[in-house]
């Protein structure tokens, strides 16, 4: 359960942890114990059982995005129902537009809602339009219903003691992507040879055929996406769900040439940049490799990083590239705050 409200300044973008924590507690004491998965740190959807399969069910919302805000309304919640191993199936759209807009914006959002959906089976079967006072640009708030048997189900907290942690994708890929397209004011004064890269066509950040394929592979315990607060964020709270800690090297972490030049020029640490198109995977050791290849045989970057092994305290230990140890308790804030800062002129 993620709280994605836009862009991770300091005050904007997910819930600290022990103010979700609080959320989650006073919701769940509400909840029927025959929702299998229900909201908790780490779990990217809810998982309600049902005669002979089961329902992955998720709700996101895009809420500063204008250009490509339909497709990533898809793109965003299908990827958290992927990963716990139930298919995207049907979707649900809230759409809030406002008042003075351009008045071309709806046909462009429902366009490349249909395009993405269309591209990966995935059902619009009904919402709600309005235009709404007060905004300043559209609201896109997308529910996912996916389907998957019972057996084939990879929750966050399913990592087993020893598993092997499996990294899908580029970290820092989709921050890589928004560096290049909304800071080329900063790019173009900080680190002029990268003008003019656009990392959005060299990142895919859907996720929903590799974490399907993963899936059905019956091989897979467990699956988390990496969104906010990177590839590290997501290791922590994959730590947290399974109550495990889990050790990673730096140096087996797939990172996009790209992203290490921008990370590199502006100062930035690319394992804590938001990074939807990357997942990670918990299986058992023998079977690490095949899912790997798995994955590289689908189109993506695959690497094991690490493992998870019971521990005193659930949470990251990492080994850096040059030796130095970072342990993560709570996931970090999103790097790509400290660019929003900068071009908010504070401090």
């Amino acid at each position: 359960m993620r709280a994605n409200s836009g862009r991770p300044t300091p005050n904007i973008g997910k819930l600290p942890q022990d103010i979700l924590v609080d959320v989650i507690g006073k919701l769940r004491a509400f909840i029927s114990p025959s929702t299998l998965i229900p909201p908790g740190i780490g779990e990217d959807a809810a998982i309600i059982p049902m005669p002979g399969t089961a329902l992955a069910v998720h709700v996101d919302p895009i809420s500063e995005a204008v250009a490509g805000a339909g497709r990533l309304s898809v793109i965003v919640a299908s990827n958290d129902v992927s990963v716990t191993g139930a298919c995207p199936k049907w979707g649900l759209l809230t759409m809030l537009l406002p008042e003075h807009g351009d008045p071309d914006l709806l046909d462009t959002l429902v366009s490349e809602i249909a395009l993405e959906a269309g591209r990966i089976g995935l059902d619009i079967i009904g919402g709600h339009t309005e235009i709404t006072p007060g905004l300043s640009r559209p609201l896109l708030v997308l529910t996912v219903i996916g389907t998957g048997p019972l057996e084939s189900l990879t929750p966050t907290r399913n990592v087993k003691p020893g598993d092997a942690i499996v990294q899908i994708g580029y970290a820092g890929g989709e921050g890589t992507a928004i560096i290049l397209n909304d800071f080329k004011n900063i790019i173009e004064s900080k680190c002029p040879g990268l003008t003019g890269n656009r990392a959005d066509q060299t990142f895919n950040i859907s996720i929903v055929e590799p974490a399907c394929k993963l899936a059905s592979t019956g091989l897979v315990h467990a699956m988390h996406d990496a969104t906010e607060g990177g590839i590290i964020g997501a290791l922590v709270e994959m730590a947290i769900a399974s109550g495990l800690e889990i050790r990673v090297s730096e140096d087996k972490i797939p990172v996009h040439p790209t992203t290490k030049a921008v990370a590199e020029c502006l100062g930035l640490d690319p394992l804590k940049l938001i990074s939807s198109g990357a997942f990670l995977a918990a299986v058992a050791p023998r079977d690490a490799e095949k899912v790997v290849s798995t994955a590289i045989e689908a189109g993506y970057p695959a690497s094991i990083v690490g493992r998870a092994v019971k521990s005193g305290k659930p949470g990251l230990t990492i080994k850096r590239i040059g030796g130095k140890v970072e342990t993560y308790f709570a996931p970090p804030p999103d790097e790509i705050g400290k660019l929003w800062v900068a071009e908010d002129g504070a401090p």
